[in-house]
C-alpha cells in the first residue's frame, strides 16, 4: 500500500509542530508542511504526487486563496 501524500501549510509553527507530532506514527501518510503559500507551491513543484491539501486561509505573501488557485493550476 503506498502512503497518502498530505501536504498542510500553515503560518504557525506551533499548528505545524502538533499536525507533524500527531501524523508521526501513522505510517499510511507522508507528511510535507509549509508555512506560507509561496512555500506550498514550491514544495509542490518539488513533489509533484501530493494527493491532499490542508490550507490555512491567513498566510504571509499570499493568502489561502490565492495559494488555492495557484496550487489548482499546478496540480491540473
Amino acid at each position: 500500500m503506498s502512503k497518502l501524500n498530505v501536504l498542510v501549510v500553515d503560518a504557525s509553527k506551533s499548528v505545524l509542530a502538533s499536525v507533524n507530532d500527531y501524523f508521526d506514527n501513522i505510517d499510511e501518510f507522508k507528511l510535507f508542511l509549509a508555512k506560507s503559500g509561496k512555500d506550498a507551491l514550491e514544495t509542490i513543484e518539488d513533489e509533484k504526487n501530493i494527493d491532499c491539501v490542508f490550507l490555512d486561509w491567513d498566510l504571509p505573501v499570499m493568502n489561502g486563496l490565492e495559494a488555492l488557485v495557484e496550487i489548482k493550476k499546478t496540480l491540473s
